[in-house]
């Protein structure tokens, strides 16, 4: 199963990573997963990750340009770890 999320860096820079995980691995919750990948954020939902992103990155006061490349990211534009 593929999730979706940022590590402390990705606010900063306006990037989503993705990772494959074995879906045992949801029952440890989604916060538990995202720990183990090093991540701040992860969800199995790629809108739920680009909305908490950007999120982060207008209270972050996130560069003007990066928050519309962000909102402009694709799912499939997005790199696995």
């Amino acid at each position: 199963m593929k999730v979706y999320g940022f590590d402390c860096t990705g606010p900063h820079r306006g990037e989503l990573m993705a990772a494959q995980i074995d879906a045992l691995e949801l029952d440890f919750g989604m916060e538990a997963i995202a720990a183990g990948l090093d991540w701040e954020f992860a969800a199995t939902s790629f809108k739920a990750a680009k909305a908490e992103l950007l999120q982060e990155m207008v209270l972050q006061d996130a560069d003007p340009d990066l928050v519309r490349l962000a909102r402009q990211c694709k799912a499939r534009d997005v790199p696995e770890v």
